[in-house]
């Protein structure tokens, strides 16, 4: 029982790595038709072939790669066909409204007893 609790919780951390990793990727658009390669050498296997104007998730900056998402696939591309987008910060501005409240006081009010005769 708890092996497979072990099992479950360590599932889910590697699952939500993976997906805040990509939350927090840049977009990048592919200047020339390329290949993506398995790891980020210069004699690594072709993992697939990206074309030009396709946008992908940029995570990170290795050496002369790029490391990208392409088809839920994590691979390689050289930088020089990537062009990287950066996103600014949106600023957004709260502006407070003061609302006013009127209050009346209200006069108790009270309330005679009922008598009741017996039947």
């Amino acid at each position: 029982m708890r092996k497979k609790f072990l099992h479950i919780l360590l599932g889910t951390a590697t699952v939500l790595g993976c997906y805040s990793s990509l939350m927090a990727a840049e977009i990048g658009i592919v200047n020339s038709n390329t290949k993506a390669f398995v790891t980020p050498e210069e004699d690594a296997k072709v993992s697939l072939r990206v074309f030009e104007g396709e946008e992908v998730a940029v995570n990170q900056e290795i050496n002369d790669y790029y490391e990208i998402v392409v088809d839920d696939e994590i691979v390689y591309i050289e930088k020089e066909y990537i062009t990287v987008q950066v996103e600014k910060p949106e600023v957004v501005e709260e502006v407070a409204e003061t609302v006013e409240t009127v209050v009346t006081p209200v006069e108790p009010t009270v309330v005679a007893p009922v008598q009741t005769t017996p039947v």
